[in-house]
This record gives C-alpha cells, sequence and structure tokens, in this order.
C-alpha cells in the first residue's frame, strides 16, 4: 500500500466504537455511580437518583451504552443518563440499598420480583 494514511478516517470511527463496546465500566463508590465510556465520564450522587427506568432505550441525552437492554437513571430534576450495566438487576439493588427511595419502573421484574 502507497497511502496508508488513506485508511486512517476508516478507523477512527472503528476505534470509537470498540473503546465504548469493550470499556465502559460502572462502579459505585463513595455513594456515587460512576459512569465513564469512551470520552464521556461522570457520576451521580445517589441520594439525587429519583427513579431508573428498566426495558427502555434513552433516544437523547446522555447515552453511555451501545446495548438495548439497558437503565435509564433520572437524577436531579431533569437529568436522565442511560447506563448498560452487565447485571442490571445487581446495579439496581447495589443503588437501592444506597437510596430505598428510588423508584423503579418498566417491563422487567423489578429486583423483588426474583
Amino acid at each position: 500500500m502507497e497511502k496508508p494514511l488513506i485508511l486512517l478516517p476508516l478507523l477512527i470511527p472503528i476505534i470509537l466504537a470498540f473503546w465504548i463496546y469493550f470499556i465502559t465500566p460502572y462502579t459505585i463508590k463513595n455513594n456515587k455511580l460512576i459512569y465513564r465510556t469512551g470520552f464521556l465520564r461522570g457520576e451521580i450522587d445517589t441520594s439525587a437518583i429519583v427513579e431508573i427506568i428498566q426495558g427502555k432505550t434513552l433516544r437523547i441525552g446522555i447515552i453511555t451504552a451501545l446495548s438495548k437492554i439497558g437503565l435509564i437513571i433520572k437524577f436531579n430534576a431533569h437529568d436522565e443518563v442511560y447506563i448498560a450495566a452487565e447485571n442490571n438487576k445487581e446495579m439496581i439493588s447495589d443503588v437501592l440499598k444506597l437510596n430505598p427511595d428510588i423508584r423503579i419502573s418498566g417491563s422487567y421484574l423489578t429486583v423483588s420480583d426474583e
């Protein structure tokens, strides 16, 4: 190949997709839900979470996951973020331990229905 730089614009979206798909940790530390995916990073105080919606996909807003099976986390007055943990029920359970006042809605079974 004489001009390998021509392939560079094609590789950037592929690398970004792999970065988001394979390196997307969600952790709970010091009463905060911390998310990191690609260039998006943030933390949500668990006391600010008012609702977790299961079984829906966020179309606009902060989307930190490529999966269609995720959670919409509503916090503060009008903020929301879409995450897809490895185990959504476990994530909900862990957050509910820190803030039992969170409303759970959506089409999946709630944590207590297992």
